[in-house]
């Protein structure tokens, strides 16, 4: 699997190169909306937020976690953020105590899949081979 993987990228990668001679990406000043709507940037940061707050919801229990996304995707775009969270039952993301609260959540589950994981491991004897695929999947998720 890595080697496909590693195989499309450098494909990928070649394409990018001749494209480049091809197609002229503007530089930053140049793209009108980072000054027309210059909170574009926060509100995707906000979105992604609240992404992960659903997902929260979800990871706790799936059948409500469903709910409020599906309870979400329907309201219409007329509607304020803030407002439209508090509907679905989802915090407001913008306060530092919300996005604390998610962070929780997700960490508490990871950790506890991780622990169960390795334990499973352990009863079965292939710690080793565990903590190996464990620490191949950290080194390149950080490159």
């Amino acid at each position: 699997m890595r080697e496909a993987i590693n195989s499309y990228a450098s494909l990928a990668m070649a394409g990018a190169d001749e494209l480049s001679d091809v197609i002229s990406y503007p530089s930053w000043t140049q793209i009108h909306h980072l000054f027309n709507v210059p909170l574009y940037y926060i509100s995707y940061a906000i979105s992604a937020l609240s992404s992960l707050d659903v997902y929260s919801e979800y990871l706790k229990d799936h059948q409500t976690g469903w709910d409020k996304y599906t309870k979400l995707v329907h309201i219409s775009p007329d509607m304020k953020y803030v407002e439209a969270v508090s509907d679905c039952g989802l915090h407001d993301m913008t306060k530092e105590e919300n996005i604390r609260s998610v962070i929780e959540v997700l960490t508490g589950y990871y950790q506890d899949e991780f622990t169960e994981q390795m334990n499973e491991a352990m009863k079965n004897g292939k710690l080793e081979e565990f903590l190996e695929h464990f620490r191949e999947n950290v080194s390149d998720s950080l490159g």
